[in-house]
Parts: C-alpha cells; sequence; structure tokens
C-alpha cells in the first residue's frame, strides 16, 4: 500500500506542467491582501479560496481573480479586486521567465495596547513600540518555490515570551520555506505561518494569531475534495 500511494503520487507529480510562480505562498502577514481577499469572498467570488485553510498559494488567489468577470462589479468591487492584482499578480515578464529570483528588505514598526505580541485579547492600556526588519529572497522554477530569509525584532530580546532574554537569539528566519504546487499535490516544508481558522476572525477554539512553526505538509486532491497531512514541531511539542 505505501509503495502503491507514492507510486500514484510520482505519477501526478511527473504528469503535470510546470507553471512558474506556482508554489509561493500569500504569508498571512499581508493583511492588507488577505483583508481584500475577505471582502471579495464575501461578495460571492474567489470560491476556489479554502476559508480554513491559511495561507493561500499567491497562484491560487490569481487563478480566482480571473474567474472574475468585472463587468458585473460596482465600483467599489471593481476597486478592491484590482488592489488585490496590485498585491499577487505577476508580470508578464516575471510570468515569461523559467526562474525567478527576487531579493527583498523590510523594515517596518508595530504599535499595540499588549505587552504580548499574539492575543486573544489586549492586556492592558499602554503602547508597545516593536520595531522589525527582514531581509530575504524569493526563487520559483517551474512548480517549485524557495523562500529564505532572516528577520530582527525587537520583541525578540524585549518580549515576554521566553525562559532567559540573554540566550534568545535577535535574529531568526520566519515564514522561510521550500514548496512544490501542482494541479493535484502540494507539499511546503520549512518554518510557515499557518491557520486553519478564517483570516482575523475569533472563534472558540482558534485564535486570528497565527505564529509560524517549523513544519511538513502536503495535500492530494483538488479544490473540491482532498487529503491534507500536516506535521509540525510547537514547542517542542509534536502536533
Amino acid at each position: 500500500m505505501f509503495k502503491l500511494f507514492f507510486s500514484i503520487l510520482l505519477l501526478v507529480v511527473l504528469s503535470c506542467p510546470l507553471f512558474s510562480q506556482n508554489a509561493r505562498l500569500l504569508d498571512l502577514d499581508n493583511e492588507r491582501a488577505y483583508r481584500l481577499i475577505e471582502l471579495i469572498k464575501e461578495r460571492g467570488h474567489l470560491q476556489n479560496l479554502n476559508p480554513v485553510k491559511l495561507p493561500y498559494a499567491v497562484q491560487q488567489v490569481n487563478n480566482g481573480l480571473d474567474d472574475i468577470s468585472t463587468d458585473n462589479l460596482s465600483e467599489l468591487e471593481r476597486e478592491w479586486v484590482n488592489q488585490l492584482k496590485e498585491e499577487v499578480a505577476f508580470s508578464e515578464e516575471e510570468l515569461a521567465k523559467e526562474y525567478l529570483i527576487e531579493p527583498y528588505l523590510l523594515n517596518a514598526t508595530e504599535i499595540n495596547n499588549t505587552d504580548r505580541k499574539n492575543v486573544y485579547r489586549p492586556r492592558n492600556n499602554e503602547l508597545f513600540v516593536w520595531p522589525f526588519g527582514e531581509v530575504g529572497s524569493f526563487g520559483d522554477f517551474g512548480n517549485f518555490s524557495l523562500k529564505a530569509n532572516v528577520h530582527f525584532d525587537l520583541y525578540y530580546e524585549f518580549g515576554l515570551d521566553g525562559i532567559d532574554p540573554t540566550n534568545r537569539l535577535y535574529i531568526r528566519n520566519e515564514n522561510s520555506y521550500v514548496g512544490y504546487k501542482s494541479k493535484y499535490f502540494s507539499s511546503y516544508l520549512g518554518r510557515i505561518e499557518s491557520s486553519w481558522g478564517q483570516f482575523n476572525r475569533n472563534s472558540t477554539f482558534l485564535t486570528p494569531n497565527a505564529l509560524p512553526f517549523d513544519q511538513f505538509q502536503y495535500t492530494v486532491g483538488t479544490n473540491k475534495i482532498s487529503f491534507n497531512s500536516l506535521n509540525g514541531i510547537l514547542d517542542n511539542v509534536d502536533a
């Protein structure tokens, strides 16, 4: 049975054509893109996106946008679609390349009223300022994507989470992975921010504050029916 499964899996992988930038993930840190996705989904579009399996692949979002007929949209809906395309669409030059390497540099500051970044609700009314920076690169070749980065965050040094501040690393790698995605199969290995709830919505057991963790995941199937498996490590506890 084990050999049969991997024989079928190999056949699925090898029989699928290569599409550049197919496996790149849309990081959950991109709140603007995900808020636009939620607005558009509420109007009945982007139904190819599973609302409780995040993050999405960039190409998944692009495929959903291609299915939207802008002729039937209101002016506001058309603006949402255009803004989302600005966030996720690849240029014709990028799509024509056999491979794509994109280095990037990010510098920003997070301000909130909690001494912990990821909590269910604010703990107090005092303001906290957490500057952070990131340097990294995307790499895409056919159905394969690679993302690697180093992430510096002041919270790593002064935040409450951790045993001994003197032993913490100033620099980590967050949302780094190697991935493969085709029509019927996808697989990712790395440190990925994942969520099984709707974006930015609380539920009884799930929080919208998704954290990156080391994981290996794969999916076999289509948008309508699929088998998903995920193995990860959460604070030294196998999940």
